[in-house]
């Protein structure tokens, strides 16, 4: 898969934040992920993932996780709070409806 590269890897992290390091390990073909440690800003809301566009699949949703993180909200993809918190409430124009202006096309 043309996603699995150094270069697209590389890209991915970079729309996240600072990219620090990539986990060669994770990248050996079988897993179906991939761990990138980034450097975020912590005042600015998170992505939940990403559309790809891959030459062999069309577009592709890729889903990130995050570890490590204190209280994070799904619904408006900030810290401090959980979702049944949050002032957003489900059908607002949030972080929800981010992840269809947010595409990368990977060639590999």
């Amino acid at each position: 898969m043309a996603a699995r590269t150094i270069k697209s890897v590389t890209q991915i992290g970079g729309l996240l934040g600072e990219l620090v390091e990539i986990d060669l390990a994770s990248m050996d073909g079988v897993a179906r992920s991939i761990r990138i440690k980034v450097r975020v800003d912590y005042q600015k809301p998170l992505r939940r993932g990403i559309t790809l566009e891959l030459k062999e699949k069309g577009h592709v949703w890729v889903d990130f996780k995050y570890k490590r993180l204190p209280s994070f909200c799904y619904l408006c993809g900030t810290l401090g709070h959980m979702r049944w918190e949050c002032d957003l409430t489900e059908g607002t124009t949030g972080w929800m409806n981010y992840r269809s202006k947010n595409s990368l096309l990977v060639n590999g």
